[in-house]
Formats: C-alpha cells, sequence, structure tokens
C-alpha cells in the first residue's frame, strides 16, 4: 500500500514480534485472521482504482465486521467494528468487550444484516440487527446459552443452508478431549457435538471440501500448557477433520454491503 520500503519495514518488525514468535509454533489462527483481514481491507482500497465489473469484483469481495480483545481479559474496553464498503467509512458498534471472537453475518430484508456474536468471557451467543446506513446495531438478545457449558465459546462458522452454527469450545481447565458443538441459532438447542480427543483448547471451525464430500476442520491451541498438561492433552494444536454428510453445499464467501 505504501511502497517497498514500507513493505520491508513491515517485514522486519513482523519477524521480531514477540506474537509472532509466541503463535508460530502453535496451529493457531490469530495471524491467519490478521492475514485476511488486512487482505480484506486494502481489497476496499484498491476497489476506487478500478470501473465497471472490475470494480464490482473487488468491492463484492470485501465486507468486514471485526472485533478486539483487551489481553489481560481484565476491562470491559474491547470494540466491535463494522467498516461499511461503499465508502469505506469505520463504525464503532461497541466498545465495551473483552474477547472478541466467533461472528456470523446474514442479510435480512430491507438492506440490514442480521450478526451473531461471541464475546467469548460472557458464554453467549448475542444477535444484533446491524443497520448498514446509519452504522448502528439494536440491542443484543441471547440467541445461544452456554454460560452452563464447560469451556468458553471461540470460533463460530455457519452451517450452510441452515439456522445453524459450529462453535468452537476453548477449555482452559485440565480436560483429556475437547468439543465443538453444532447449534440452532433460532431455539439455542444442541443438534450435535464434535469431540478432539487429547486437545481441549478447540480455537476454530471450517468447512473445507474433501474427497468424501464436504468436512469440518477444527484447529486446536497448545498455548499456556505447562508440560504436564501438555502429557494429558498430547494432540493439543493439530488439526482435527470430521465428516460432515449434512453440509452439501458449500455458499461463496462473499458479502456485499
Amino acid at each position: 500500500l505504501f511502497g517497498r520500503r514500507a513493505g520491508v519495514a513491515a517485514a522486519a518488525f513482523n519477524a521480531f514480534a514477540p506474537v509472532c514468535m509466541a503463535l508460530g509454533r502453535n496451529i493457531q489462527t490469530d495471524g491467519v485472521y490478521v492475514f485476511f483481514m488486512l487482505c480484506a481491507l486494502w481489497l476496499y482500497l484498491r476497489a476506487g482504482d478500478f470501473q465497471g465489473r472490475r470494480r464490482v469484483k473487488y468491492m463484492a469481495a470485501a465486507g468486514l465486521v471485526f472485533g478486539c480483545k483487551d489481553t489481560a481479559f481484565r476491562d470491559k474496553k474491547a470494540g466491535l467494528w463494522f467498516l461499511r464498503r461503499r465508502d469505506l467509512r469505520l463504525f464503532e458498534l461497541r466498545r465495551d468487550q473483552l474477547c472478541s471472537n466467533g461472528k456470523v453475518v446474514r442479510e435480512l430484508p430491507g438492506g440490514k444484516l442480521e450478526l451473531f456474536d461471541i464475546d467469548s468471557p460472557t458464554r453467549v451467543v448475542v444477535r444484533y440487527v446491524l443497520d448498514v446506513e446509519s452504522g448502528t446495531v439494536s440491542s443484543p438478545t441471547v440467541a445461544i446459552d452456554l454460560r452452563e457449558e464447560r469451556g468458553l465459546p471461540d470460533g463460530m462458522v455457519l452451517v450452510p443452508g441452515t439456522d445453524e452454527v459450529v462453535i468452537a469450545m476453548f477449555d482452559p481447565e485440565p480436560a483429556t478431549s475437547g468439543r465443538a458443538i453444532q447449534c440452532s441459532l433460532r431455539t439455542g438447542a444442541w443438534v450435535r457435538e464434535f469431540v478432539t480427543p487429547g486437545a481441549a483448547q478447540v480455537t476454530c471451525p471450517q468447512w473445507l471440501p474433501g474427497h468424501a464430500g464436504t468436512e469440518l476442520v477444527l484447529t486446536t491451541a497448545a498455548e499456556n500448557l505447562t508440560p504436564e498438561r501438555l502429557v494429558q492433552q498430547p494432540n493439543a494444536g493439530c488439526l482435527f477433520v470430521a465428516q460432515a454428510p449434512f453440509v452439501t453445499v458449500l455458499p461463496a464467501p462473499i458479502w456485499i454491503c
């Protein structure tokens, strides 16, 4: 964006960044998340350089709702943000979260969006109506209540063609296995559970096409595990794959707003 010199300087800073060193030894999505967030921002900025179909191609590929976290998990100061595509205007939706995680956005009639959001320490999935024109959200309502469940909700992905999501459950306590759960956004009820033996800290789910049909990929983390805990969780940091015959179509990841 800002020339070769800026690119070299950014690469140098990244090479010695403590967070990259700490997370580079784990299979985690933090770095990948930042990468795709920056790609989306780049697409926004590039869209203004083109006209006609080429402009539509760049702009249709970009759309961004993102959140932050207080790394100390102490102060409710993290923001939830919406970057509007057509004019690159950034809106602050909330400023009182601890650790913003999984999100699902769907279209509603009248040009509005339905936003499902996880602030992990609250242990609930909340629903907002996002008004694209004003850059505001409605008061939250609880869609899925996980306060009685073990672990913290982390990443979340929509089950294509349904009103259901798969939620990764990050369990920081001693355990011999982890899980992701599939729940209804309308009733909050469980549908099914995916177990990750030997890895309790499940971080993110994602659908991928496989040789035998659609597969659910689950990432796990080994961060903050002592040597004793790693003995109990020998698969921490591994990827897990589950067959998902109930998913027949993977929609194109395009969000226009």
